[in-house]
């Protein structure tokens, strides 16, 4: 009988083990990019290669800091996180490099429609024709340097949706 109790003890340990290893795949901890995400950056990549820059490659590293963007704006538009810590999440964020890059621009836009529909080839090129590079969204058509870019959006509880575009 203690025999069997072992035997099973055993069989039930390997199960556990095996059923853990399970979970250790190469599956990518960022989504596809979407057809809104790729809607999005055709629509940056046309105003840039319209004006003579090189076009911006989806980048899922760079689609992970986007993420994290997004959290802190949907925390910050929900009121669940106070402005100081607000402050601090977003200077971490604006520290993390990808491919020894540091961010170039990001653009975070709440309105009643989504990403693919408000930020469209000719509100790009409205914004690369502004030229006010102080502004990120600006910084992510105009920027020569910029390589990588990543793209997310959400609707939120309040019907809002946040869009967060990141370039590298």
């Amino acid at each position: 009988m203690k025999c069997i109790k072992k035997l099973v003890a055993l069989t039930l340990a390997a199960v556990l083990a095996l059923t853990m290893l399970t979970a250790c795949g190469s599956t990518p901890s960022v989504p596809e990019a979407t057809e809104e995400t790729k809607q999005i950056v055709d629509n940056i990549n046309a105003v840039r290669t319209e004006n003579g820059l090189s076009a911006l490659e989806i980048n899922t590293a760079v689609t992970d800091v986007a993420q994290k963007y997004l959290a802190v704006q949907e925390k910050k538009k929900l009121n669940l996180i106070s402005e100081e810590n607000y402050q601090k999440e977003m200077r971490e964020l604006y520290a993390i490099k990808v491919a020894g890059r540091s961010y170039i621009g990001y653009l975070a836009t709440t309105t009643n429609s989504s990403g693919e529909k408000s930020l469209t080839k000719e509100a790009w090129q409205k914004t690369y024709d502004s030229n006010k590079m102080n502004y990120s969204d600006c910084r992510i058509v105009r920027s020569a340097d910029a390589k990588y870019v990543g793209v997310v959006m959400k609707q939120i509880s309040n019907g809002k949706y946040i869009t967060v575009v990141v370039t590298y």
